[in-house]
């Protein structure tokens, strides 16, 4: 019997959808081939939970249109409960999330690396988009390092890195910066999509930060939210009042 994935897509950048497939990219290539004028992206699957049992959980957040209105606490809890099916617990016939999730914060983000060239280095240090690419080898490409780096590795980059990375989702400064210069002046920098742009600026400013400019640092802090919401998937609207969507 094919093996039943959940996971979660994201339409358009502003809702979400839970569902199952025994090949959830086969079945995005569907969609968007049956909605060439929707962005639709595969934020993640996994056997951690089924489809419906999830659904459930978050009935609470369910849209008229069938759609889940999330934000990234939930987004980053579901990623991990997909990947694991541990951050949820049952209590009665209460569901209460992220209490796991707490405990599983706690003893993974201790972890210290003792090989590779991060050695020395916390877990919850490793917040560059580099240092989550290497975390996301390590996890994929050497099991032999044994049950406690597998799981702090799954823990980061399916939970922690957005966890602690989210700090910077608090600065107003960041969030509503805009290209200051370029053929992107005017747009906003943490929603800037030309990918081998922002990674090629963000080599450059790297080796003039020592230049101690503050609007040199801001645009450089933004680039790396820029770096951060593509690897989770996510964007992040400002409105007019100020606050986001």
């Amino acid at each position: 019997m094919a093996v039943q994935y959940t996971f979660l897509m994201a339409y358009n950048h502003k809702c979400y959808k839970i569902g199952s497939s025994v090949n959830p990219e086969l079945y995005l290539s569907i969609l968007q081939k049956r909605n060439p004028k929707d962005t639709i992206e595969l934020v993640t699957y996994g056997c951690g939970i089924t489809g419906t049992r999830l659904y459930d959980v978050y009935k609470h957040k369910l849209q008229i249109d069938d759609t889940f209105d999330f934000d990234l606490s939930d987004i980053t809890d579901i990623k991990y409960t997909i990947a694991t099916g541990s951050s949820l617990v049952v209590i009665g016939d209460n569901i209460t999330p992220h209490e796991t999730l707490e405990l599983e914060t706690s003893k993974h983000s201790k972890y210290v690396f003792t090989f590779g060239k991060y050695t020395g280095f916390r877990i919850t240090e490793m917040l560059s988009p580099d240092q989550y690419d290497y975390c996301e080898w390590v996890y994929k490409y050497t099991p032999n390092r044994g049950k406690t780096c597998h799981d702090a590795m799954l823990w980061w980059i399916s939970h922690g890195f957005s966890k602690y990375s989210g700090k910077l989702f608090d600065d107003d400064n960041l969030i509503s910066y805009i290209m200051p210069f370029g053929k992107y002046k005017g747009l906003s920098v943490i929603n800037l999509a030309d990918r081998e742009y922002v990674d090629l600026l963000m080599g450059k400013l790297k080796y003039m930060l020592s230049f101690q400019d503050l609007q040199l640092d801001i645009l450089y802090q933004a680039l790396r939210v820029n770096c951060i919401l593509r690897k989770l998937k996510l964007k992040i609207v400002p409105v007019e009042d100020g606050s986001l969507s």
